[in-house]
Order: C-alpha cells, then sequence, then structure tokens
C-alpha cells in the first residue's frame, strides 16, 4: 500500500478525534457538516489507495456480513425515498435528506477506514487525542469564566463556548476518561501512570463540572465491565475498582470549587438528590414524555417508520430525537430497517469483546469500552444521533472491524477465544 497516502489518512483521523469536543461550537448543523467533511476526507484519501495485497477490503467480509449493510441502506433509502415524494415541507425534505447522506458516510467511513487500520500495526495508532482535547477545552472554559463569567452559559441555552450543548460534550469526555481508565489499568511504569492519573483527574472533574448524569453513568457502568474482562484475579480486580472510585472521588471534589452555577458539578448533584422522593418521570428532564410520544408514533406506521429527521417534524415535542437510539431508529425507519441496524451493532459489540479478550491491548480494550459507554448512553440519550461522538462511534467501529478481520485471518479457534472467556 501507499504509506504516504495513508499518512493522510491519520491525520484526518487525529484531527477529527482532536475537534470532536468541539466541532459543534454554537450550532450542531456545522457540527455535523465539519464532520461529514472529514469523513469525506478519510473516505477519499482511502479510495485512493483501496487494496490490500491486491484485494478490496470488502472481499475480507462474508456474503452475511455485507448483505446485512446493504440490506440496511436499501430500508433506509426506501423510508428516506417516501419522505421526499411525499413530502412538501421544505425544511422537513432538506434536513431528511441530510440525516440520509449523513448515516451513508458514517457507513462508508467505518467500512473504509477499516482498510487504513488493516494495513497498520496496533501500536501505529493511538486514541490519546481525546482525552488531551478534553484538557484544552477545560483550560479555554476556566479562562472563559475568569474573563468574562457573563457569557460561559445562559440557563437556557446549555452552551458553552466550546461547545453547543454541555451533555454533547460530556459523550467526548465519557470516552477521554475512558482511554485514560484503560491504560492505568494495563500501565506499571510509574511516569506514564501518573500522566493517565493526571489526565484522568482532569477528564472526569470536567464530567462532573458538566453535571452530565447521564454521562457519569454510562461511565462507570464501563468502566465497570472493562475491570471485570481484564484477565486478572478478583482480588485484583477489586483493587482496580477501589482505585477507579478514589480517583472518581477525588476528581468530584477537585470539581466543587468550580461548580459556580445551579446547572453543574456538586450543585446539580445536590438538587437532584433533593428531589429523589418525586416520582421517575419527574426526575428524567421530560424523558418519558419522548418515549411515550414515540411508541404511539411507531405503533402507527411500524414497519418503515416515517423516514430521517422524524422525531423532529413528525412529534408534537419537536425534539431532534427521543433520548432513545431504538426509538429513534424504529421512528425513522421502522422495524424492517431496525432489524439490520441492531444485527450490525451486535457484530461490533462481539467482536469488541472477543478482541479485547483475545488480545487486551489498549486500543481493543478502549473500543470495548468506547461502544459499551455509548450504547448505554443511548439507552436514555442522543450519542448515536450527534456528529460530536458519531465520528468517535465510526473510528471505534472501524478499528473494531480491522482487528476481527486480522483475528479471522489468523484463524484463531473457538477453542481459544473460549478459553480466553474462562479466564476472566
Amino acid at each position: 500500500m501507499n504509506h504516504v497516502k495513508h499518512d493522510y489518512t491519520k491525520y484526518f483521523v487525529f484531527i477529527s478525534m482532536f475537534l470532536a469536543a468541539f466541532v459543534n461550537f454554537k450550532n450542531p448543523a456545522i457540527g455535523s457538516l465539519i464532520v461529514l467533511f472529514f469523513e469525506m476526507c478519510i473516505i477519499i484519501s482511502i479510495y485512493r489507495s483501496t487494496t490490500i495485497n491486491n484485494k478490496v477490503i470488502v472481499a475480507h467480509y462474508n456474503k452475511k456480513e455485507i448483505s446485512t449493510v446493504i440490506f440496511y441502506i436499501i430500508t433506509i433509502s426506501f423510508s428516506t425515498a417516501r419522505v421526499l415524494v411525499n413530502q412538501e415541507n421544505e425544511d422537513r425534505l432538506l434536513f431528511s435528506l441530510v440525516r440520509y447522506i449523513e448515516i451513508l458516510f458514517h457507513i462508508s467511513t467505518i467500512l473504509t477506514l477499516s482498510i487504513f487500520f488493516y494495513s497498520i500495526k496496533q501500536k501505529e495508532f493511538s486514541f490519546k487525542l481525546i482525552p488531551i482535547s478534553i484538557v484544552l477545552a477545560s483550560i479555554i472554559c476556566l479562562l472563559d469564566y475568569h474573563l468574562n463569567p457573563n457569557s460561559i452559559m445562559s440557563n437556557n441555552g446549555f452552551k458553552l463556548t466550546v461547545s453547543y450543548n454541555i451533555r454533547q460534550i460530556g459523550y467526548v469526555v465519557m470516552l477521554g476518561c475512558l482511554f485514560c481508565i484503560v491504560n492505568l489499568l494495563l500501565i506499571e511504569k510509574y511516569t506514564k501512570s501518573t500522566l493517565y492519573t493526571t489526565l484522568f483527574i482532569m477528564n472526569c472533574a470536567m464530567i462532573f463540572w458538566l453535571g452530565g448524569r447521564g454521562s457519569i453513568l454510562a461511565l462507570t457502568a464501563s468502566i465497570v465491565l472493562l475491570i471485570l474482562l481484564i484477565n486478572r484475579d478478583l482480588i485484583a480486580k477489586c483493587r482496580m475498582l477501589f482505585s477507579t472510585v478514589i480517583l472518581m472521588a477525588l476528581s468530584y471534589i477537585i470539581s466543587i470549587p468550580f461548580s459556580v452555577f445551579s446547572w453543574n458539578g456538586a450543585n446539580r448533584f445536590n438538587m437532584w438528590v433533593q428531589h429523589l422522593d418525586k416520582p421517575l418521570s419527574k426526575i428524567s428532564n421530560g424523558r418519558f414524555e419522548l418515549w411515550q410520544e414515540s411508541i404511539s408514533l411507531i405503533l402507527q406506521k411500524p414497519l418503515f417508520g416515517y423516514g430521517p429527521e422524524a422525531h423532529a417534524f413528525e412529534t408534537k415535542i419537536g425534539f431532534l430525537q427521543p433520548h432513545n437510539a431504538l426509538l429513534q431508529s424504529l421512528l425513522e425507519f421502522g422495524i424492517v430497517g431496525t432489524i439490520p441496524f441492531l444485527i450490525m451493532i451486535i457484530y461490533i459489540v462481539k467482536n469488541s469483546t472477543i478482541n479485547a479478550i483475545a488480545e487486551p491491548t489498549v486500543n481493543n480494550l478502549f473500543c470495548f469500552g468506547l461502544i459499551s459507554a455509548i450504547l448505554i448512553h443511548s439507552l436514555y440519550s442522543g450519542p448515536l444521533y450527534h456528529a460530536t461522538s458519531m465520528i468517535l462511534v465510526c473510528i471505534a467501529s472501524a478499528y473494531v472491524l480491522s482487528v476481527t478481520l486480522k483475528r479471522k485471518n489468523k484463524k484463531l479457534t473457538k477453542k481459544e477465544i473460549s478459553a480466553s472467556f474462562n479466564s476472566i
């Protein structure tokens, strides 16, 4: 392969990771277009060197894998075509078409980026830029508060200097924490341990400062899964868990002096604790209402749904997404489109788990943690919808596919995999 050309691919991927926390700025539509641009750059860069040993990468996938992707594209294309043919609302037509194009580019990015990852060694690529970008974002927010405390955020807008929405940057902060934790679980050198401890505390303090309960819940759950996955004895796993709890507690304490708004940090958690006696529907920030309305609409058109961006235009509430990836898929593309969507997710989850167990490297474990955290979070929020997190999901999924292809080519036996599972 032409390594000079693939150097460009690496640059585009690194820039995409670094800017994931910043691409939205004050407008999510602009952020989506920026992500779309970087995906196009990645695809074009790889397309110019499309072969590995004179064979296109698709040849390494079996027919079931490729047919699932093709069937998914056909179903979402059919649902989108119905909107384009029958809809007269120009805004709906535009947003539906953009959403459809974004999905196609997400799929294309995953498949083509797996070419790049397939052609390099694991040590040649790192996700380190994610926690580093969060440190930079934290510093910018801190400086902005000191220089102009009235502009850092309004209670009505949920906007930061570096992001359109505090919840969306929370997705990326969560992943920055995960990368640091994976390194702390594996490395033994004191210098590196100190580096990643510092990075984790800064990232985790940021996530507490943002006050995102959903991100903290998904982060905690994925850390527990990671510790369970690592091949260590029970005592060692308990020590890992205890150390992580201590670091998270320290991060929370550090965030307290900066929790100067009613919406963030310790103040937000105190408000939440005070309302624990209220019904669950009252402390879910309207999610139950979103889900109920989505379910009622899904039951009316269960097969092919209402097309892309259905939630924003079909519901009375009118949010961009229903804060649940499954409901969103059913609402947009119906049961027919959701089945291949779930099959692809299960395939990625299954292989990210096998990869992490068979070869517990930093990248394999991080991809497992990232996918786990995003999927958990997608049950009550929109990380599978927003561009800030989707570009990272695409990169991690492509990495999982490339490692899976390498593993299959090495003909790793079922006995070896089952032995790895039994050793957990």
